[in-house]
């Protein structure tokens, strides 16, 4: 993938082979465990496709051409439809959206019981690659500074930096963003401190988010993240979560 796909419409030069043995096994563990629907970005490839309506156009040509089955557009239909008669959607007739639909929304959408969830499914998905001279957890407390660097473009992650100060408040926490400009600022306080956390990925927030979320891209993903490297927790990172709903 050539760019951050919160910043940029990547695009991934492999064979379906290559993405088989990768990118698509944590897909095919969430179709094995019964996902009803997954969620896929937008895919640039060259070879195929280029948007979703040459994305249908193409599969009307291949069942055409005898490459895919007409039953397997069928059973595919089916389970749309069936995961719609599950939800109550086939009995629905007015999709206007409402004032009284709105507010019936919110009070599901972003409830305490969904938050607490995302941040478990975050902390679940945590996975250590590898823990060099015992670096993970760090050694915080007792005066130890730490600096939390958020690098290129992943300036705009700052904000939760400064939610982690307020979850931490106990801990000695120096924020900084990585440029060009400050290259050697940084080096300099990195080369001071106890630890160093390098942020590079994760989405938007470049404030502390309000109780309700509005107006942000916030997601746990990055703050458990953080979390855990002062905290310790113990990281076996798996897909798909094991959420109680």
């Amino acid at each position: 993938m050539d760019t951050d796909s919160h910043t940029g419409f990547p695009r991934i030069e492999k064979s379906y082979e290559e993405l088989k043995k990768f990118e698509l096994i944590p897909y095919e563990a969430a179709i094995g465990n019964g996902a009803d629907m997954l969620l896929l970005p937008g895919v640039w490839n060259d070879s195929t496709f280029k948007t979703t309506d040459s994305a249908a156009a193409l599969i009307v040509k291949m069942v055409k051409d005898g490459r895919i089955r007409e039953e397997e557009i069928d059973d595919s239909v089916l389970r749309i439809l069936m995961l719609k008669e599950k939800h109550g959607l086939l009995e629905e007739s007015d999709f206007a959206v409402s004032d009284g639909k709105v507010s019936a929304a919110k009070e599901i959408i972003g409830c305490a019981e969904h938050k607490e969830k995302s941040h478990e499914t975050a902390r679940q998905a945590l996975t250590l690659l590898k823990n060099e001279n015992s670096a993970y957890p760090i050694s915080s407390g007792s005066g130890n500074e730490t600096l939390i660097l958020f690098s290129g473009s992943a300036a705009s992650r700052i904000g939760y930096g400064e939610l982690l100060k307020e979850k931490l408040p106990e801990e000695n926490i120096t924020l900084m963003v990585s440029t060009k400009e400050n290259e050697q600022e940084c080096l300099d306080v990195a080369s001071r401190v106890e630890n160093v956390i390098l942020s590079y990925c994760s989405s938007e927030l470049k404030s502390i988010p309000t109780e309700s979320g509005a107006g942000c891209a916030y997601c746990p993903n990055l703050e458990e993240a953080i979390l855990s490297c002062f905290r310790g927790n113990e990281l076996n990172g798996r897909s798909p979560c094991d959420l109680k709903i």
